[in-house]
């Protein structure tokens, strides 16, 4: 019994559906017949200025910065990203070692020969999801994606 309700209601959706279309192939079909010896045009072939929103002009294209070799793009990939529960925004793709300690720590990071760090993420792309960086590693980076950043004096 239930499945006879939806397939009704299925079949008013499409007859519902199916009406709309064959009301605008009757508008584009109009549109289309009407040409320059219609009264609706003007003597250069064009509609009148107050018929005019029926038609739709595709925007021209503007030469942006950042189709000119040498110089950068004017819009960025911006990601945000979490590191040590502070929102961060990187504009690359990948992510390394370095870069997330020196996120961590403002650009200043502990210093000396004793300092060890260690690098875990989580919420990761598809294919890493989780783990660890090591340094010199990189990983890609995901909206979102959350790491911790834990400083050890070896001493």
């Amino acid at each position: 019994m239930r499945a006879c309700r939806m397939l009704g209601k299925a079949g008013r959706i499409a007859g519902a559906a199916g009406r709309f279309l064959a009301a605008a192939v009757r508008v584009l079909r109009g549109a289309l017949n009407r040409g320059p010896d219609s009264a609706y045009a003007n003597s250069d072939g064009e509609p009148p200025a107050a018929s005019h929103r029926w038609r739709y002009s595709m925007p021209q294209h503007q030469p942006s910065d950042h189709a000119q070799p040498g110089k950068p793009p004017a819009h960025s990939h911006e990601t945000t990203i979490v590191v040590n529960a502070q929102e961060k925004t990187v504009t690359t793709k990948e992510i390394t070692f370095k870069q997330v300690v020196d996120l961590a720590y403002d650009g200043n990071p502990p210093q000396g020969e004793n300092w060890v760090f260690t690098v875990t993420y989580r919420r990761g792309a598809d294919e890493s999801p989780q783990g660890s960086l090591i340094e010199g590693a990189s990983v890609k980076v995901k909206k979102g994606m959350v790491f911790n950043v834990t400083a050890t004096d070896k001493s």
